[in-house]
């Protein structure tokens, strides 16, 4: 399966649309700080499953703040990351997921794009879709499924805007 994952859109909707043209994903994670963003996309594409969590610029009520969701026998644990402060590229928060029985964390909240691994669980942000020409590189995370394996990569699209 192919996910595609974004955080961090602040009101560009289009280069997600973009995005989920070229990679034709089956998956589209969400998470957070544009919430409004990824549900008027969420309208336009209803072959896709969606899977949101609000972050600390979403002010709504009706979305988590952190979920945990099976995909092809696997556990990924969705939050923005706001909830975890310092935290959020340290140890504590690898143990945290692996005592919620998942083996990838997905989060943003930071805007900056990291991929690591500690103890067997591997820790994505997909950085910040939002494109700032001048200032700052669109990025999202791209997730493929296989029979016994999960390869993580965060995607730096250039030539995404033209």
């Amino acid at each position: 399966m192919k996910i595609v994952a974004f955080s961090d859109s602040h009101g560009d909707k289009e280069s997600m649309k973009l995005l989920i043209e070229k990679i034709q994903p089956e998956m589209v994670l969400y998470l957070g700080d544009g919430i409004d963003d990824i549900r008027a996309i969420e309208k336009e594409y209803p072959q896709l499953r969606f899977e949101i969590v609000k972050g600390n610029c979403d002010a709504v009520e009706d979305a988590p703040s952190e979920k945990l969701i099976s995909v092809d026998g696997f556990s990924f644990f969705l939050t923005h990351g706001d909830l975890y402060g310092d935290n959020l590229e340290t140890g504590k928060i690898v143990e945290h997921v692996r005592n919620k029985g998942a083996s990838l964390l997905l989060h943003g909240h930071t805007h900056m794009p990291t991929l690591w691994t500690a103890n067997e669980i591997t820790v994505m942000n997909p950085g910040s879709v939002l494109n700032l020409p001048g200032k700052c590189y669109p990025t999202c995370g791209l997730i493929e499924t296989y029979n016994a394996h999960f390869v993580c990569k965060i995607l730096l699209p250039i030539n995404w805007i033209e």
